[in-house]
């Protein structure tokens, strides 16, 4: 450990005997912390030419259509959609692009053997929105309504598709 002088003298300050050993103890540790270098993370190009991101692309503007919904353009335009618009599109919808999903894929993954599940469509998108290369994110949003002189709040869910 160095002195109080050395410490000093490494800090650039000639004279201050009235800071206590403590202080410069606290700023001879400030000095020598190196700032945190940020590197930000390489954005990640996603081809929209692929069979897999085109097929996800045509079941999601069906489920837009069940919803009465404008068609998109490219899976990140798939935004501030309620959960429970997502969750009521029929499942035949999915069941009707089985087979072309699968043909994609190659296989018939996990997710889709619990289509009893009331979040299944919401599970399914979410699995195949991950497998080329993006990620579903949700905002929680409260929802006040009064009934009978009672205020009930309500979460509602938000979900959009983004990069991961």
């Amino acid at each position: 450990m160095s002195s109080k002088e050395d410490k000093l003298k490494e800090l650039d300050i000639n004279s201050l005997a009235d800071l206590s050993d403590e202080d410069v103890n606290l700023l001879y540790k400030h000095k020598k912390k190196k700032p945190k270098i940020v590197v930000p993370k390489p954005v990640k190009v996603i081809d929209t030419t692929t069979d897999r991101y085109k097929t996800l692309l045509k079941l999601i503007n069906k489920f837009l259509i069940k919803m009465k919904k404008p068609k998109i353009k490219t899976l990140q335009e798939f935004q501030n959609i309620k959960r429970t618009d997502i969750i009521a599109v029929d499942r035949k919808v999915i069941k009707d692009m089985e087979g072309e999903i699968f043909g994609v894929l190659g296989c018939k993954p996990h997710v889709f053997y619990r289509s009893s599940s009331k979040g299944w469509n919401l599970n399914v998108l979410r699995y195949l929105v991950k497998d080329v290369g993006l990620k579903i994110v949700y905002k929680k949003k409260n929802v006040y309504t009064n009934e009978n002189n009672k205020t009930i709040v309500c979460s509602e869910y938000i979900y959009s598709i983004k990069n991961i």
